[in-house]
């Protein structure tokens, strides 16, 4: 395994798997349409054997996303002869074995909780070399949180645990001792832009804009905002937080350092990846283990950082005025 892809998808489902992608990311401000609840067109159907709904529904799931196996060959890995039926565990680890990461979603801290564990999980990955971190589809890159998440926060103390998600995330990068390369294949949103600043190179294609909105919401991008400054400068990141309402170009983007590499399009973007990727899996893991420790020196204390932000964040986002301005621009993209 010369490195693993792994899926971002907020507010939707997590794809994760080595060379494979998940659904698109969208949300409101991206797509104002996008509805609440959407079916997944050209699953195929296999009736299910006598008490295998377990084998026959992962079945169906594995072989829309890629792997094409049928319920008798899953059938050893998660029937359980003795309860006549299937556990969750059984099939959420035979979807990780298929090269899938099924994941009981409930709201977007699942997904950061998730995608934060399994950077963790594969820095220990003696196979994988490098880590890819890709949004499937054409449209979003990763749209951040959801208005209908922040307006749900119901006080200060559930608003830090729902900003520590992404102070987790950027630490678990931020520590992983493999190299993290973004693929960017289109707009980014608010902790999006601290996802991809916490890569160590990421490559982009020239309709990957970016904003941090979070100031037009009440709030500010004070826990992405951190490794953002790094990334790109205290002047480049005052500009984007200031300017709460303004896409920035992926042009601009490359020209401060967000993004390494600006392509035209997914294909050529893949194309220079994947050259990447073989190059990157041909070099010394000790040199590139020690690389990444030089370039994140004199981050040690930044879990003590993000959580005092997280804090910060969470005190605002239940602040009047920030409920009022959430409202008001969900309002405005509801076309209300």
């Amino acid at each position: 395994m010369i490195g693993w892809r792994l899926g971002l998808a907020a507010l939707a489902a997590l794809g994760l798997a080595a060379c494979a992608t998940p659904a698109a990311v969208e949300r409101a401000e991206l797509r104002p349409a996008l509805p609440e609840r959407a079916e997944v067109a050209g699953v195929p159907f296999e009736p299910q054997d006598e008490l295998w709904c377990g084998p026959a529904a992962l079945a169906m799931a594995l072989s829309w996303s890629g792997p094409k196996l049928t319920q008798a060959e899953l059938a050893p890995e998660v029937f359980t002869s003795g309860r006549a039926g299937s556990l969750q565990p059984d099939l959420l680890a035979a979807a990780r074995r298929h090269g899938r990461l099924a994941v009981p979603v409930a709201e977007l801290g699942d997904l950061l909780a998730e995608l934060a564990a399994r950077i963790t999980e594969l820095g220990r990955e003696p196979q994988a070399s490098v880590i890819v971190l890709a949004s499937e589809g054409t449209g979003a890159f990763c749209a951040g949180a959801s208005f209908a998440e922040l307006s749900a926060i119901a006080d200060a103390e559930s608003g830090t645990r729902f900003f520590m998600g992404f102070a987790n995330l950027i630490n678990a990068m931020r520590e992983c001792p493999k190299l993290i390369v973004a693929r960017v294949h289109g707009k980014v949103v608010g902790g999006g832009v601290g996802m991809v600043a916490a890569s160590d190179y990421a490559l982009a294609t020239t309709a990957a804009q970016i904003k941090l909105s979070e100031l037009a919401l009440g709030i500010g991008p004070f826990v992405v905002g951190a490794v953002i400054e790094r990334r790109i400068g205290v002047g480049n990141c005052a500009a984007l937080g200031i300017e709460a309402a303004t896409w920035r170009t992926a042009e601009w983007a490359h020209r401060r350092g967000l993004y390494a590499e600006l392509h035209e399009d997914g294909a050529a973007l893949d194309t220079h990846l994947a050259a990447l990727v073989r190059r990157l899996a041909a070099s010394n893991p000790e040199a590139m283990v020690a690389m990444k420790r030089v370039f994140w020196e004199g981050t040690e204390h930044w879990r003590e950082l993000l959580a005092s932000r997280a804090r910060l964040s969470g005190t605002l986002v239940v602040s009047e005025f920030a409920r009022q301005a959430i409202e008001r621009v969900s309002g405005s993209l509801r076309g209300g």
